[in-house]
């Protein structure tokens, strides 16, 4: 397996990977992709085997803010369980300390348990102190808006 930045060419097997892993990460369209693919490939980390995109996590760069914001995060349902967000999260994570962003943002909806447990372990192991921010409603989704500082 290989971790690597997205690259051109990517962005058709992202969006059918992340259209299997609903129902938490939910699929924009190949433009969405793209532009991630052209314009944030730094901060977009993929997870590939045998010539297959099988993880991806979004990592949104702001100037503003003096963060990578994690947009998305999905790994495919035959490799979940092995680790793979972890490596995803470490790459992104180096790439955010290499640009000197301070700080990554996310946000989870308050139904994702799967996606809280995550973070809060990966925070833990990691020693950085995650915090809640806020929630946001969106008709009748709520999203909880978590922070980690990652250089202090």
């Amino acid at each position: 397996m290989e971790v690597r930045n997205i690259q051109e060419g990517d962005s058709a097997a992202v969006l059918e990977l992340i259209e299997k892993c609903g129902p938490y990460v939910a699929p924009y369209n190949v433009y969405a992709y793209w532009i991630l693919e052209n314009y944030s490939s730094s901060t977009c980390v993929v997870a590939e085997e045998n010539n297959n995109i099988i993880g991806f996590v979004s990592g949104m760069p702001s100037i503003d803010r003096g963060s990578i914001f994690i947009w998305q995060i999905c790994v495919h349902s035959d490799y979940r369980g092995k680790g793979i967000s972890v490596l995803l999260l470490d790459a992104l994570i180096k790439k955010a300390k290499e640009f000197k962003f301070k700080k990554i943002e996310l946000s989870i909806s308050d139904s994702n348990a799967i996606s809280q447990s995550l973070f809060k372990s990966y925070a833990k192991k990691n020693n950085f102190d995650l915090k809640e921010k806020n929630k946001c409603a969106f008709g009748s989704i709520v999203e909880i808006v978590y922070e980690f500082n990652i250089i202090s």
